[in-house]
């Protein structure tokens, strides 16, 4: 008997580091991706800064970084929305 209570708190402790491990992962993953946004927000502007001093780079090099870093912009801007509403809806739920 007392193994078998030793077996589940083992089981919950395993858990619990899973679960710990995942959202860390998570938290990563996230920040991985918020710094990928952030550094292609930074050659989005360093291109135009350059095409306005008037050095050798295309339009359309310019145009394309400055689209691709707007729509993950948008992108990280929706993902957000998406979580504040789950964690809205969350906080509605009733016990």
């Amino acid at each position: 008997m007392i193994d078998a209570i030793n077996s589940i708190n083992t089981l919950e402790v395993a858990g619990s580091s899973l679960t710990q491990t995942q959202t860390s992962s998570i938290q990563d993953d996230f920040g991985q991706w918020l710094s990928k946004v952030n550094q292609d927000v930074n050659v989005a502007q360093s291109s135009f800064e350059k095409l306005a001093k008037g050095d050798d780079i295309s339009v359309h090099k310019v145009m394309m970084d400055i689209q691709s870093s707007r729509m993950q912009l948008e992108l990280m801007v929706e993902v957000r929305n998406k979580l504040l509403e789950g964690y809205q809806e969350l906080l509605r739920m009733q016990l």
